[in-house]
């Protein structure tokens, strides 16, 4: 009773969890967003659970590096990572050492990230119709980075492509942080990706010709969908925190706390304000139901893109 008594109001712990240092796997290079949400949350977590914990960059693999992560290690709670989309995507659409319904405890659900097609202010485009027609004049012309082959970001644009009958040329980055670079210096035409562009879109450097979820992001209001631009495409990327499958159902229930709690942080407030991303809270048992429904979609849209593994 003195422990729970010492921890902030909410947080209770499992008996003697955590006693040493835990790891959160982050699947991003340093310095995107997904990475410094990672860290603003395993500071406010190790502050309320009294115990440090680590940030561990895993990058590569579309973001589903954490998924894989969690398949080898101990289902003990002291090894968790954020899961992107990518997490349920990627073991579809490629041989991977992980089931996301069989290797992954649901720990929390806690945000989502917008993404937008981005390109230059004082670029030729000025509309996503000016962009299709010009794609569709010359083939292969207008070039698009992502953070990532089987990523949200990459797979928009293909279905794009596919339903406009056009073609892009994809240009692949090991984050949105390089693909925002090379747009910013005039590598690519358009970057498809989240909102580490939205302070260029405030200076102005930078313009956002549609965003891809079902509704107008609060960031970009004046800013149309894919869907109210014609395109009937809707991807939208909820994220949050697993586990090791097997882990202590107490376990998981005090790492949930504490990562629900951090949502209530000034400073984990003030990153996800800064990166202008939703927060989207579940539990375990509404992040493990997502999970189901979410592996369900990806397997019909990726079979419409005949990007299926081979069975």
């Amino acid at each position: 009773m003195a422990l729970a008594s010492a921890l902030p109001s909410g947080i209770v712990r499992a008996q003697g969890f955590p006693s040493r240092p835990i790891t959160l796997i982050a699947p991003s290079v340093v310095g995107g967003s997904t990475d410094v949400v990672c860290r603003a949350m395993a500071e406010s977590v190790g502050r309320r659970l009294g115990v440090a914990v680590v940030v561990e960059n895993k990058a590569g693999a579309g973001g589903s590096l954490g998924g894989l992560a969690l398949a080898s290690a101990r289902p003990d709670g002291y090894t968790v990572a954020l899961l992107p989309l990518a997490t349920f995507r990627m073991p579809l659409m490629q041989k991977m050492a992980f089931d996301p319904l069989r290797d992954i405890a649901y720990v929390a659900g806690l945000g989502g990230f917008v993404f937008g097609l981005a390109v230059k202010a004082d670029g030729p485009f000025r509309s996503l119709a000016e962009l299709i027609a010009h794609a569709r004049q010359h083939p292969g012309e207008v070039s698009y980075g992502h953070a990532g082959i089987g990523s949200t970001p990459h797979l928009a644009v293909e279905e794009l492509a596919q339903k406009t009958g056009v073609q892009f040329t994809a240009v692949p980055y090991k984050g949105s942080n390089e693909a925002l670079a090379a747009l910013l210096g005039g590598q690519i035409s358009v970057m498809s990706g989240t909102t580490e562009f939205a302070p260029h879109v405030q200076s102005g450097k930078l313009r956002v010709l549609a965003t891809l979820g079902a509704q107008r992001a609060a960031a970009f209001p004046d800013v149309p969908t894919l869907r109210e631009s014609g395109v009937d495409i809707v991807n939208e990327s909820p994220f949050g925190i697993g586990a090791p499958r097997g882990t202590d159902a107490s376990v998981v229930r005090t790492l949930h706390d504490a990562f629900r709690a951090s949502l209530d942080d000034p400073m984990v407030k003030s990153v996800y304000a800064r990166f202008m991303l939703p927060m989207i809270p579940m539990n375990p048992a509404e992040y493990e139901a997502f999970a189901r429904r979410t592996v369900a979609t990806e397997r019909t849209t990726l079979a419409r893109l005949g990007l299926l593994k081979k069975e």
